[in-house]
């Protein structure tokens, strides 16, 4: 029985023996630049006004001052809560640039041209649009990416900036 019991005793100490091996972890920064991406913005104006966007672009592979760039299509619908019927959908062409603050977190300043599109009971147009946000950005693993931050907004329509603050995330390819 002595035997037996020392025999598995170093059978089970030659199993565990040696350096500790960790796994591969399945999270990391974001992938390389030069890839697409999708993702979606979720942003509160001043607490009476939702907009809801979709994103649609791809980082450049360049730096400017050190920040990696990329460019990218964004189209969002306002939900207003005020009494004034107005909605709004814009549309901007945007540059991104992101530089890294502390392992997978980064920093992140965008800005943005276009026009939107209204509708206020029979009337509707065309405007300028302009937008501008700043945050932080998160990678969550290899092709995940959350963010928050302010973002700034002009209708040239309602002669109006709106100041709130966004949440969202991305899917890099």
């Amino acid at each position: 029985m002595k035997t037996t019991t020392l025999l598995l005793t170093l059978v089970a100490g030659a199993a565990f023996a040696g350096e500790p091996v960790s796994a591969p972890s399945t999270c990391a920064t974001a992938p390389t630049l030069g890839e697409w991406f999708v993702g979606g913005t979720y942003t509160n104006f001043e607490g009476d006004t939702d907009m809801y966007a979709l994103q649609i672009g791809r980082d450049l592979g360049s730096q400017f001052l050190g920040f990696d760039t990329a460019v990218y299509l964004e189209t969002g619908i306002y939900d207003n809560h005020s009494a004034l019927e107005v909605e709004y959908s814009p549309f901007t062409a945007n540059l991104k640039l992101e530089r890294p603050l502390v392992g997978p977190l980064n920093l992140y300043i965008t800005g943005g041209l276009g026009f939107a599109t209204w509708e206020s009971g029979a009337d509707d147009g065309t405007s300028f649009y302009a937008q501008t946000s700043v945050g932080v950005l998160y990678n969550v693993c290899e092709r995940f990416e959350v963010f928050a931050g302010g973002r700034l907004a002009y209708l040239e329509e309602a002669s109006d900036e709106e100041i709130g603050w966004e949440v969202g995330g991305r899917i890099n390819f």
